[in-house]
């Protein structure tokens, strides 16, 4: 079967942690479910290159920190601690990992169509059916899809559409008179 020839009820582009947080809670309520992300792991930029990884690395610098002021605290006989950097880079991507293989074992459970690819917003729906093309990430040549899907999401935080905004105070607010009135 084609991704084509299933009518998704939700098409979600991006993994991140509000792409999988929908995608899991779209599966809990029973709808039929398609991911779309661009990188060959799920969790996006905060699972793997930010929040998650810079935490474990904190919670090491941490433990280093107290470490050398170990008689600080009235621990005697640690010595002159030595940093393991190996170490600690295999702690960090130990945690990475066992929280992407979590978000794989989710999918499956709450029976998510992961869609390896970069989709993207086209417009309006048309006979209450969104298109998304998803283009292939990791193939050659690059494929195309459109997943049909009755809703879709773009949780995409890593990767921020711009929008022209307005510069002067008055035309953000303008029912606010401006500080100096």
């Amino acid at each position: 079967m084609h991704l084509e020839d299933v009518l998704y009820d939700v098409a979600i582009i991006g993994s991140g942690p509000a792409g999988y947080t929908a995608a899991i809670r779209g599966g809990q309520l029973g709808l039929k479910v398609a991911l779309i992300e661009a990188d060959n792991v799920l969790g996006g930029t905060c699972l793997h290159v930010g929040c998650i990884p810079t935490k474990a690395l904190l919670f090491n610098a941490e433990i280093w920190d107290h470490l050398k002021h170990a008689p600080d605290y009235g621990i005697a006989g640690i010595g002159t601690p030595q940093l393991d950097w190996a170490a600690v880079q295999k702690r960090k991507t130990a945690i990475v990992n066992k929280h992407t293989k979590g978000l794989e074992f989710l999918m499956k459970k709450n029976k998510v169509t992961v869609v390896s690819g970069y989709g993207r917003l086209t417009g309006p729906a048309k006979d209450g059916i969104h298109n998304v093309p998803a283009e292939s990430s990791n193939s050659r040549p690059k494929t195309s899809s459109w997943l049909p899907a009755q809703r879709r999401a773009r949780s995409s935080a890593s990767s921020p559409t711009t929008a022209s905004l307005p510069t002067s105070r008055s035309s953000r607010f303008p029912n606010r008179p401006s500080r100096s009135s």
